[in-house]
């Protein structure tokens, strides 16, 4: 009995049918893998109206842009990136505010107020600073004052300019010079456009905090795939797309494709000379355990180190790249990523295609170029206009199928998953209401280039279920319906003889099993056998492997004489025939006419045909088949055994 009870393999679609394990399928649309049975997933619910590219949900906010952005959650915060304008910040995901301050753009005005405590040559500079976040912009330019050497000196009467920056809580006044050898800070000041006396001593502020953003700046406009690795975030500016504007205190790289990276634990401050240049555009990076992954179109690098000092550019592979950074994900202890020449993954080691031997190229899975890709309960998901692969990670082998989700934009909260579609956001896998499954086995059978008998299957199924099932390269349609898990027998599917069958899942309902049982031809008797072949305008080789006749047969046709062991004479029992339609067949033995069979049936039948007792015996066997125009035969044997002596 061959008996089918397990669908865990999942999609193989790169070799041919007859290879592939009976687990596995060359469709698998919208089925729960994980489950182990044919069973369908849940519909989608609309959660509300979007038309967005992107997608996020932070503390219960739902975030969607028009434009392409690159979200990152780090210390309480969400930022992107959009390859636009500036990189923004957010702690509640509905108010927004550039990454990093801007440093001032004025020089503070000084004049003297007499008499002070400060002789000689001192300079000043302020900065802007949030409180909330502890974020500091650089320095303004140093200006020099002079105190006057006249009695105890003077004081510095400062004018500082506010910022129009939202996030701007205060502005720090430093001060370098007297005992003071580096630029200590004075005063914090409310962030409005005012004055300031500074009639503080050297020995009153000596022990304040020395000024630390010296060289520091904000992000690179028009910066992208923001991501964070090992506390500090990386971004990437392809200066030689046309129309990226570049802040003007940052030094051009060598090539131009350039990684960007931020202070260590301070991701709002930004060195202009803390980047890594390449020679080919970069097209995503991602974050392992062993370092920055950083790809090109064609080859994929790795940066070691964790602080700037350390970091090193070693070459990984030099013919898998990326093709979409938003196909980069962590899944189970390793990154994942799209290529052009499929899904790769590593852990910061050896680079592996994951999809080439069970899908080889993803062209042969029909859908558009992909958009986007996210991760839930280990299984990897990557969408486009026209459907989603899922990827299912949670075993030692990666395990396929698609799913009807037409997406632009993914996200997962590691509880839901959630798309955009059709101007829609929805929520996957949550409704009530099974969706439409297709589920296609390979080519199943025990034994392969043997013709086989097939009989007595029955299905154990729940629900509303099509079952296709090919055999012979002609079709069988059946539809099943019960509100209940139950058996039921495919009566018309009785002793059809096949190298092997194929069959083919629809419907919203559940299949548990299906079992038939399958015959060689010489299994049968043990004391019989079969005519070796079919029978078309040539005489046949007895003991070649039998193989399947389904060209039509003329209105009139006439085989030769088949030839069996002429050294002694054989006893016919059975003639077997699988036609459609008006069939007249006359039976010859030893050139004399023994029987005709009139056979009648509007689809396709099998049919055992006795042989008269009184004349069974005989050399050899022919036929005389007349078919009208709309009839067809298919397969004509006959089973024989030996005369007993």
């Amino acid at each position: 009995m061959i008996k089918l009870d397990t669908f865990n393999g999942g999609l193989s679609t790169k070799l041919d049918k007859r290879l592939i394990p009976p687990n596995e399928a060359i469709l698998c649309k919208n089925v729960d893998i994980s489950s182990g049975i044919i069973k369908p997933l849940k519909q989608d619910i609309s959660i509300s109206s979007s038309n967005n590219k992107s997608l996020y949900i932070f503390n219960d906010t739902v975030i969607s842009s028009n434009n392409d952005r690159d979200y990152v959650e780090f210390q309480g915060n969400i930022y992107y990136s959009d390859k636009q304008g500036e990189p923004k910040k957010s702690t509640d995901g509905s108010t927004w505010v550039s990454l990093g301050i801007e440093k001032p753009s004025q020089l503070p005005l000084i004049g003297n107020a007499h008499p002070g405590n400060k002789k000689g040559l001192y300079s000043y500079c302020y900065t802007y600073f949030n409180a909330e976040d502890g974020t500091e912009s650089a320095p303004s330019v140093y200006r020099d004052w002079v105190g006057s050497s006249i009695d105890d000196g003077d004081d510095a009467n400062l004018s500082v300019t506010a910022s129009d920056d939202n996030q701007v809580t205060n502005i720090k006044i430093y001060r370098l010079g007297g005992h003071l050898v580096a630029m200590t800070l004075v005063a914090t000041l409310s962030n409005t456009d005012q004055d300031y006396l500074d009639e503080l001593s050297d020995l009153d502020i000596m022990a304040n905090e020395i000024l630390a953003t010296n060289g520091t700046g904000t992000p690179p406009i028009g910066l992208k795939y923001l991501t964070e690795h090992n506390a500090m975030f990386f971004g990437v500016t392809n200066t030689r797309e046309s129309g990226l504007p570049r802040p003007a205190d940052l030094p051009t790289p060598q090539y131009g494709y350039t990684l960007w990276y931020s202070e260590i634990g301070k991701v709002s401050s930004w060195s202009a000379f803390d980047f890594i240049t390449f020679e080919d555009e970069i097209t995503g990076i991602g974050s392992t355990q062993n370092g920055l992954l950083v790809f090109t179109a064609n080859k994929t690098y790795i940066i070691s180190g964790s602080t700037p000092e350390t970091m090193t550019k070693y070459l990984l592979d030099g013919s898998l790249g990326c093709s979409l950074h938003k196909s980069i994900k962590y899944v189970n202890n390793r990154i994942i990523w799209l290529s052009n020449n499929g899904l790769c993954t590593t852990n910061g080691g050896y680079v592996e295609n994951i999809t080439i031997n069970k899908l080889g190229s993803l062209s042969n899975l029909n859908l558009d170029a992909f958009n986007d890709a996210t991760v839930l309960d280990d299984i990897y998901y990557i969408c486009s206009n026209t459907g989603t692969l899922a990827m299912d990670m949670r075993t030692n082998t990666p395990i396929f199928s698609t799913i009807s989700i037409n997406a632009t934009s993914l996200y997962s909260d590691n509880m839901d998953l959630y798309y955009i579609n059709d101007s829609n956001l929805y929520k996957y896998n949550s409704g009530s209401i099974n969706r439409d499954i297709t589920y296609s086995t390979g080519f199943i059978t025990t034994e392969r280039s043997y013709m086989k008998y097939h009989c007595n299957m029955r299905i154990c199924y729940e629900g509303n279920i099509g079952l296709y099932i090919q055999a012979n390269g002609v079709g069988y349609n059946y539809s099943l319906s019960s509100t209940n898990r139950t058996w039921e027998e495919i009566i018309h599917f009785r002793g059809i003889i096949a190298e092997g069958l194929e069959f083919k899942f629809s419907g919203t309902g559940i299949v548990y099993e299906l079992s038939y049982d399958e015959y060689n031809r010489y299994d049968i008797m043990s004391t019989s056998k079969f005519l070796a072949d079919t029978y078309f305008k040539e005489s046949i080789i007895v003991n070649r492997k039998p193989t399947i006749f389904n060209k039509d047969i003329p209105n009139l046709w006439i085989s030769d004489l088949i030839p069996l062991d002429i050294t002694n004479n054989k006893l016919f029992k059975t003639i077997y025939v699988t036609a459609i339609g008006t069939v007249s067949l006359k039976v010859f033995i030893d050139s004399v006419e023994i029987h005709t069979y009139m056979l009648e049936s509007d689809k396709i039948k099998t049919y055992d045909l006795k042989l008269p007792s009184s004349v069974k015996r005989g050399y050899n066997i022919s036929f005389e088949v007349t078919t009208e125009d709309t009839s067809k035969i298919y397969v004509i044997d006959a089973q024989i055994e030996e005369r007993q002596v």
